[in-house]
């Protein structure tokens, strides 16, 4: 499957808002949602939630609709882990571009910006996922 660049420059420095759905802020799971529109993907609607241990619960039981990657796939989800209190939590989500060694995320309190992989955040990446849809059968990863 070859992946082509999409346009993402507009989604820089929108800002954070819990729940908001773009297109003048966004929070993680919803710039993932738009940027994977714009990739031509599908990544289905979900609920903020406020209380770091329950998003994270959240998350883990929606990597049951993914496929675990080995390595970085443009636009695969980046699962991030990063409350200071639990660093082993996954809080926190961002979409790997086309080049396969940028992401783009937000996070609570900032704007939109795209990182490197290999940057701070990259001790702390947790795994690279690709959405294929409801109770995906995710014993077969990708190599």
């Amino acid at each position: 499957m070859s992946f082509r660049e999409i346009e993402t420059d507009d989604l820089l420095d929108k800002p954070y808002r819990k729940d908001a759905t773009g297109p003048d802020a966004y929070d993680c799971y919803n710039l993932c949602r738009e940027v994977y529109h714009r990739a031509g993907l599908y990544l289905p609607p979900r609920e903020y939630i406020e209380d770091a241990g329950e998003r994270s619960i959240a998350l883990d039981d929606a990597k049951s609709d993914c496929v675990k990657l080995q390595q970085p796939e443009p636009y695969c989800i980046v699962a991030i882990c990063g409350e200071a209190d639990h660093p082993d939590w996954v809080t926190h989500l961002g979409v790997v571009l086309a080049n396969r060694y940028q992401f783009i995320h937000i996070r609570r309190n900032h704007y939109v910006t795209i990182d490197r992989l290999d940057c701070l955040y990259g001790r702390r990446i947790e795994g690279y996922y690709r959405y294929v849809g409801p109770k995906a059968d995710t014993s077969q990863e990708s190599v």
